[in-house]
């Protein structure tokens, strides 16, 4: 009886360890903040937090206007990381311009190799806004002009 309740303390632990190691690890979407109307790129960002100093990956999936498939996506591995803490950017470009209204979704994967997991980041929503750049007039500066009555420049 003794040994079924420390193989079942062991395996409690084992497993509320594991689900912390889950929870401690993770992708936050930071960015992009938005997107302007003909717009053909952006960055995406994202804050990493590691438990350990293991090697991972950055999965990232672009999708336009709520499209089942990905227009663009990129894995990017990261070998003998330095910090638990790390900032991930990319670029991510495309050929047609942004239109005001149209819903650009960002989903990225944190691939992680030990233990081998794949923790999911927050779907980061970005709706594409028109962008209308004012300039204000330059305005000329005052000058006060004098009268003349007659040209003196023949007066001496």
């Amino acid at each position: 009886m003794k040994r079924i309740a420390i193989g079942a303390v062991a395996g409690l632990s084992v497993w509320f360890g594991s689900a912390l190691a889950a929870e401690a690890q993770q992708i936050t979407p930071t960015g992009p903040l938005s997107i302007n109307s003909g717009a053909t790129s952006t960055t995406y960002s994202a804050n990493i937090t590691l438990l350990t100093l293991n090697d991972y990956a950055v999965q990232l999936f672009v999708y336009r206007n709520g499209s089942q498939s990905p227009f663009w996506s990129s894995e990017i591995w990261f070998y003998s990381p330095t910090s638990l803490t790390n900032t991930y950017n990319q670029g991510v470009t495309w050929t047609i311009p942004a239109i005001t209204g149209e819903k650009f979704t960002f989903k990225a994967n944190l691939v992680l190799t030990n233990p081998v997991q794949v923790v999911p980041a927050t779907n980061w929503v970005i709706y594409v806004t028109h962008s209308t750049t004012y300039l204000e007039p330059s305005k000329s500066p005052d000058l006060a002009f004098e009268a003349i009555d007659r040209d003196r420049r023949n007066e001496a």
